[in-house]
């Protein structure tokens, strides 16, 4: 059995947090270690953690000054001792055998990433989506291209190939550390899409499930943001970086066509 990190990034989120935690540490797959970032909160998080590492040898607790999701979650991989890694965000839960199913398909079939689809809750509405388009295994050297071809913009179904959200996934932890080794920290805006994508430029072999595990929460205190000048150039600092990150895998992928529509499809939603 391989041994699973679980990586939770918080941000004064007392109000769901034990619900958060709890449903990991009652997971079917025990073989796991649960790292909980206490990224600077100013409310009874840090303490939540902290109660919660006593009584379970499982988790630890790393407190650092608040320095942003990305900073977070990359002080989670560093520390990490799993040979694979998940991440959840604080205000969600997870159903029992979430990680299981994963972790599954990782021991049978030695897949590098491994994703699923998630329930999207909003008040007493739930609605199950897909992760993309691309479901089924794909191997590198056999049809890995036809989803990195895909993967940010699904040209036939007009939408996103694999959505980037980095929550309904296992991702084999040397591919996270390739793809984080140059990540730009300041990035506020599409944080997960920064990663998720660069990593399938690494991974051998990706597999995705029609599973809904994963229970994402839609609530008053999420952040909207509205177009202003601020919102702007957070998208133009992302663009960059993923211009950057891709223009070495240009190729036959056509990834600049892709981030662009990409993009219109996160801004015009």
């Amino acid at each position: 059995m391989e041994k699973l990190s679980i990586i939770v990034p918080i941000y004064n989120a007392e109000k769901y947090l034990s619900q958060c935690i709890n449903s990991i540490i009652n997971q079917d797959y025990k073989d796991i270690e649960l790292i909980l970032i206490d990224d600077g909160s100013a409310d009874g998080s840090g303490q939540i953690c902290d109660l919660y590492q006593s009584k379970d040898e499982r988790i630890r607790v790393i407190h650092q000054e608040n320095r942003g999701c990305i900073s977070a979650r990359l002080c989670g991989i560093q520390e990490s001792v799993g040979q694979y890694i998940g991440f959840v965000d604080s205000d969600d839960w997870i159903a029992g055998d979430m990680y299981r199913l994963l972790m599954s398909v990782v021991e049978e079939k030695q897949c590098d990433i491994v994703s699923m689809g998630y329930i999207m809750i909003c008040g007493e509405e739930e609605k199950k989506e897909d992760d993309g388009t691309l479901l089924g295994e794909y191997i590198r050297g056999k049809n890995l291209d036809v989803l990195l071809s895909n993967m940010m913009y699904d040209e036939k179904e007009k939408r996103r190939g694999v959505h980037p959200a980095l929550w309904s996934k296992v991702f084999k932890k040397e591919i996270l550390l390739k793809a984080c080794a140059k990540i730009d920290e300041n990035i506020t805006m599409g944080e997960d899409t920064a990663i998720f994508y660069s990593c399938c430029l690494y991974a051998n072999s990706i597999y995705i499930m029609r599973e809904y595990k994963y229970y994402y929460r839609i609530h008053n205190e999420s952040m909207c943001r509205t177009m202003g000048i601020t919102t702007i150039c957070e998208i133009y600092s992302f663009y960059q970086y993923m211009k950057r990150v891709l223009f070495a895998h240009e190729g036959i992928y056509a990834f600049s066509a892709q981030l662009r529509k990409y993009l219109w499809t996160f801004i015009s939603a």
